[in-house]
């Protein structure tokens, strides 16, 4: 049997059989744990894979960009206890659309790629995932692989009164979670564990994966220790005389034959193969798909861990996988519609799917493929636009779509509003501790009579983010007197809440006089246009900012031109 290291607690155990891989998870981009690895020899490594076996559903374990490029029918042994997690690696699983996941109970046993594998009962995660470690018997070796999980001695134990372990595959890292409390095996307990079960060997599992350079202040300590440890004469010194350390770096290989186990064990390093573009191909879908899928799920719900992608480098991933999955196949926008169709409708995180929800599902309702839409929305993409462009562009885009459906259009209209007031929102003040409505209230009134009070020396104008739209385009509109809506996004008891404000009559009239002048003319001016009252506006503006404070804005001098305004047409 011949074992490979393909990145940290990833591993392929070959025999003449089958391939086994335990824990693909290449980091192609993005993913918060492990660090970038050698990705082209890694895809390489895991070609030709017979069964695959995940530990737990830690994404540097259990990792959809990388069991993606399987096929579909291969085995996926995962361990039984996770289905009553939160989040099932079996309903995930069958939604990538793989029909033979084998989920395994503690001790309980498979046959695959030539080898006998048994779940080992491990300690959960301390934030209560379940883990297992792996047995793995082809008739002549034992190996355990113990991937992240926490010391057991008892069980160690156990298994070494039933045979002797041929090599142990261990994590040494120590990783830190929850103010500093241990979620692996640190250095002193990996060296209990080899005390007990004794192994010719054991393999140092995410040593290398700790910070490689200087460690600032700002750094968290979830790998706090780097290779060197591993050579560290202490570290070796509290092995038992009978173990010996194998340090086995990413591409490094070892053969089980008769030979025991030692520290001069052959040690075979595979490089990169010319494979005419197979591998880059496989690594753009890679990167393709670890920037449309949430792959994070799990670290922000059990850890409070935000992986927040800038636009910059998500756009960059995107125009670097185009670029090169266009350079080297002919078929390349097939491909890519592959790629994005694959994927399942409800893991899918482009910001056409997350900023536009509901435009997005109308137009699926339409017949239009959840992959083809993703798809046209990363078209629009280039080296030079920002977020905010980029969003005025998807608007643009789908409100043509829709243009000739006004409830959609309106819907589509609220969506883009929502998205800039949520940029704007950290922007603006709290009203101050100790404000009740009426108070509240009080202050309105007082501004509002003062400034119409100044009526010539006050320009009003419109934050875009609110609008105004025209409310021909909303559902149920029935008015001939062409009024206009203010669209609010509030909060409330934590949740977020649409509010609509049609303006009619007077109001439309100094709504769309407002929007018109864009800050150009005064109170005095606009009322003496609409030939309304200065207590007209007051009313109005009372109005407004009883519904959305940040709606409307008063100044003193003629308002520059904003450098950027969302274009609500269609």
């Amino acid at each position: 049997m011949q074992i490979t290291r393909v990145q940290h607690t990833c591993f392929v155990f070959e025999t003449d059989e089958g391939r086994l891989a335990v824990d693909p998870a290449l980091d192609y981009f993005g993913n918060l744990w492990s660090p970038r690895g050698r990705n082209r020899l890694a895809s390489q490594l895991l070609s030709d894979i017979s069964a695959v076996v995940i530990t737990h559903s830690h994404c540097d374990h259990f990792h959809p960009p990388t069991f993606l490029h399987f096929d579909k029918e291969t085995p996926i042994v995962i361990p039984a206890a996770d289905r009553d997690s939160e989040f099932p690696m079996v309903k995930e699983l069958a939604e990538h659309g793989f029909r033979n996941v084998i989920e395994i109970e503690a001790g309980g046993n498979v046959q695959l790629a030539g080898l006998s594998i048994t779940s080992i009962a491990s300690p959960n995660s301390i934030e209560g995932i379940a883990q297992q470690s792996i047995l793995i018997d082809d008739g002549k070796n034992r190996i355990l692989h113990g991937a992240d999980t926490l010391e057991d001695f008892e069980t160690f134990r156990r298994l070494r009164e039933e045979g002797p372990i041929r090599l142990a595959l261990l994590p040494l890292n120590c990783s830190l979670n929850y103010q500093n409390l241990r979620n692996q095996m640190s250095p002193g307990t990996w060296l209990e564990a080899a005390a007990v079960l004794r192994p010719q060997a054991m393999v140092p599992l995410g040593i290398n994966e700790g910070q490689r350079s200087g460690v600032s202040a700002l750094d968290a300590p979830w790998f706090p220790h780097n290779e060197a440890l591993y050579r560290d004469r202490t570290l070796r010194a509290g092995m038992p005389e009978e173990t010996h350390l194998l340090a086995l770096d990413d591409g490094q290989s070892i053969v089980l034959d008769d030979a025991p186990l030692t520290t001069d064990t052959p040690i075979t390093t595979q490089s990169d193969t010319d494979d005419s573009g197979a591998t880059d191909i496989e690594t753009a879908l890679g990167r393709l798909w670890s920037i449309l899928l949430d792959i994070h799920i799990r670290d922000r719900h059990y850890f409070g861990l935000v992986r927040t992608m800038p636009h910059d480098a998500w756009r960059d991933a995107w125009l670097e996988c185009r670029a090169r999955i266009e350079d080297l196949l002919p078929t390349w926008h097939t491909v890519l519609l592959n790629a994005t169709s694959s994927l399942p409708d409800s893991r899918i995180t482009a910001p056409v799917l997350r900023w536009f929800p509901t435009t997005s599902r109308h137009l699926m309702s339409r017949g239009d493929a959840a992959g083809q839409i993703v798809l046209d929305s990363l078209w629009l993409l280039d080296h030079t636009m920002t977020e905010t462009d980029y969003a005025q562009a998807l608007y643009t885009w789908l409100a043509a779509q829709v243009r000739a459906e006004p409830t959609a259009l309106w819907r589509c209209r609220l969506e883009y509003s929502s998205w800039l007031q949520q940029r704007q929102e950290p922007k603006r003040a709290a009203l101050p501790r100790g404000f009740d409505p009426a108070t509240t209230q009080e202050w309105i009134n007082r501004q509002a009579a003062a400034d119409v009070r100044s009526a010539p020396f006050v320009y009003p104008r419109f934050h875009p983010a609110f609008g105004p739209f025209d409310t021909a385009t909303a559902p149920d509109s029935t008015t001939t007197a062409a009024p206009l809506a203010l669209h609010s996004l509030r909060r409330h008891e934590g949740r977020l809440q649409s509010a609509v404000l049609v303006l009619k009559d007077a109001d439309a009239l100094l709504g769309r006089a407002i929007d018109q002048a864009n800050g150009s003319l005064s109170i005095t001016d606009l009322c003496t246009q609409q030939g309304l009252s200065p207590h007209d506006y007051e009313t109005f503006y009372v109005r407004l900012m009883r519904f959305a404070p940040y709606c409307i804005e008063h100044h003193w001098y003629p308002s520059q031109a904003m450098v950027w305004r969302p274009d609500y047409r269609a």
